[in-house]
């Protein structure tokens, strides 16, 4: 079975490489589009594929981000690329912080 993954990236550099090697374990072929990043994303996304990890690169510089139409895109460009079993599309590896929570009173 051959398994791809689509997501969208922006100024991710202090997780992108984890999140990238961590997926590449299980997908085939990763499919990322950065959107504007503004950090050393882009770069260490192309040390990644330099060095082999299985990954499709592309960028955006819109000024505002579109997500359905973007990620129909990747999608799209996948099936275009090889005909793959699934595409599971992957949210953005953005650290999210949880606020503790609290029991009402």
């Amino acid at each position: 079975m051959r398994l791809a993954a689509v997501t969208t990236v922006r100024s991710e550099c202090d997780i992108i490489e984890s999140f990238v090697r961590h997926n590449a374990a299980f997908f085939d072929r990763l499919y990322i589009l950065d959107h504007r990043s503004a950090d050393a994303t882009a770069a260490i996304l192309r040390e990644l594929a330099e060095e082999g990890l299985p990954l499709a690169l592309s960028r955006e510089n819109y000024g505002i981000f579109y997500q359905a139409p973007t990620m129909t895109h990747l999608i799209k460009r996948a099936f275009d690329d090889h005909p793959w079993d699934f595409i599971v599309p992957l949210d953005s590896p953005c650290a999210r912080r949880a606020r503790p929570f609290s029991y009402p009173r």
